[in-house]
Order: structure tokens, then sequence, then C-alpha cells
């Protein structure tokens, strides 16, 4: 017998749910951690960071006639801009209480820039300034008609410049301390020329001076004289080698004069003083002491054809 066949059940079995419930809930956490991730990133990306706190702003005034102290402390009429209190312009002016006017570049409550400063007196300068003071490239025009152009510093003449009179004379070269100091060269309007040395405004130290007519000295000065070693030539050829003292031939020195006679011995203000030996372009000699230009003392004269005069001497005559 074959065992009897059982009807299948018409309605199928159910499968569980609770694996797919419990995934469903891991899935929804999930996504609600990411989501509270990127919130959280979010609004802190957005977070704003604290600003810093804000500089003050400058206060710019455009004022006229307003009374303020600079820097140095001189005080005034200031018109042009302010910052902050303080003069600060390209063309700003100022008037002193002295009466000088300023009109020119402003820094920092300091003249200071390109300006030109007009005292009271009529005097003008205009050039650059610093801290208050002429420094750098600036022409002074005095009210007398004098000029300056050149370097300044420390409100003084200093480096190169040149100055001209209203004479016609003028100096080009080195200043020091407002005053000529080291090389330049002097010309006068009459046509007179000195180049070399200066000190404390003066003629100091080794120097060529020639002179319109044709006399010109080469050697030393002291305080504007010809002073020291030199030689002096006069325009018609007669010379002179030796020591000068206060502008005169005086100490040892040659003279040669155009005509042929020559002088070897000592000087004293501009004079034959003392021992020289003197030869005369025919021939005739004379050794012995001197005074004032003249033979006077004791020495030797010999004439061309060898007649000897040897005694005392007085005024230029022989006594005996």
């Amino acid at each position: 017998m074959q065992p009897e066949q059982q009807e299948p059940d018409p309605k199928p079995k159910k499968k569980s749910k609770k694996p797919l419930v419990i995934g469903g809930v891991v899935g929804l956490l999930v996504v609600a951690l990411a989501a509270v991730l990127i919130v959280t990133n979010v609004f802190g990306l957005l977070e704003k960071k604290p600003s810093p706190p804000e500089e003050p702003k400058d206060v710019i005034e455009n004022v006229e006639d307003r009374q303020i102290a600079l820097d140095n402390g001189d005080k005034g009429l200031y018109t042009g801009i302010l910052v902050n209190g303080k003069a600060e312009d390209i063309s700003g002016k100022f008037v002193f209480e002295s009466g000088d006017t300023y009109s020119g570049n402003f820094k920092e409550n300091k003249i200071e820039g390109q300006g030109t400063l007009t005292w009271e007196n009529g005097d003008i300068y205009t050039g650059e300034w610093k801290d208050g003071k002429r420094f750098g490239q600036g022409t002074m025009t005095w009210v007398n008609g004098n000029e300056y152009v050149g370097d300044w510093s420390n409100d003084m003449r200093n480096g190169k410049g040149t100055i001209t009179w209203v004479s016609g004379n003028k100096y080009v070269g080195d200043w020091s301390n407002d005053m000529r100091n080291g090389k330049g060269t002097l010309t006068w309007a009459s046509g007179n020329e000195y180049i070399g040395d200066w000190k404390n405004d003066m003629r100091n130290g080794q120097g060529t001076m020639t002179w319109a007519n044709g006399e010109k000295y080469v050697g030393e000065y002291v305080d504007d004289k010809r002073e020291g070693q030199g030689t002096f030539s006069w325009a018609n050829g007669d010379e002179y080698i030796g020591t000068m003292k206060d502008d005169k031939r005086d100490g040892q020195g040659t003279m040669t004069w155009a005509n042929g006679n020559k002088y070897v011995g000592e000087w004293k203000d501009g004079q034959r003083a003392g021992q020289g030996n003197m030869t005369w372009s025919n021939g005739d000699k004379y050794v012995g002491e001197w005074k004032e230009n003249k033979r006077d003392g004791y020495g030797t004269f010999t004439t061309a054809n060898g007649t000897i005069q040897q005694g005392q001497w007085k005024e230029d005559a022989f006594v005996g």
C-alpha cells in the first residue's frame, strides 16, 4: 500500500519580521547620528569668532590760522591739515610769533620736506628741511642781494656750496658750520682769485693767489695772510722765494729782480734786515749787515773790477 498523500496547506507560513524591524531601527539611528554630526559641524563653521577692537579713526581737520605749537616748541598760526591735532600737510603755512612765515611741507608736527621760509626782514630760504631745520639742498637769499646755493645741515651751510655777493665776489667750495672750511675758490669782481685751503672763513693752509695786475703768490696762509713758505712773483718778472709773515717778506728768503740783481739773506717787515748777500747784475757784490733795505753795520763791498770796501756801513754809505 502506498502511503496516503496529505493535501497541501493552502495558506503559506509567514516569515518572522523581527530581523527587519531591528535593521530599520539601526538604520534610523545611523542617519540621525550623521545628521547630528553634520549640523554640529555646520554650526561650528558658522560660529563667528570675536572681532578685534576697532582702531580709533584719525581726526582730520582743515584749519585756517589755528594757534598751535610745533614739536620743537615754536608757536604760531597754522593754516592747513591737522591730523589728530598735529600739522601734516604738503602745502601748509605757519606764521611764527616773530612774524617769519613758512610755507611748504609738514610732517608729524614738524617742518620737514620742501618749503620756503621768509624772514620778517626779507631774507628768504627755499629748499629742503628736516626736523624744523634747513637740511639738504637749498637756496638762501639775503635782503642785501647776497645768495648762497648748496648743501645744508643742522640749519647751517655744510658741504658743497656757492655764495655770490652783491659786490660781484664769488666763492665756490667746501663749507662747515656755516663757514668756508676745506677747499675752495674765491673770485673777486676785480679779477683777483684765490684757490686753496680755508679754515673758519679765512684762507688757511696752502693756496694760490693771483691778482688781476699779474702778480701771483703760491704758498702758505695763516688767518687770511701770507705766512710761512711761499713764492711771490711780480708782473715785471721780479720774484721772491722764502718765508712770509703778516703778508710781508720776513725771515730767510731770496729776492731776484728782473734786471738780474739778487739778494739772499734775512728779511723783516718786507725789507732786507740782518745778514745778507747782494749781487748786482754789473758784478758788484756786498756781504754783510742790512737795516731797512740799506747796508747798515759791518760788511764787505766788492766791485766788479775788484775794489774792496770792508768795514762799517750806515744807511747804505761806507763810513769806515
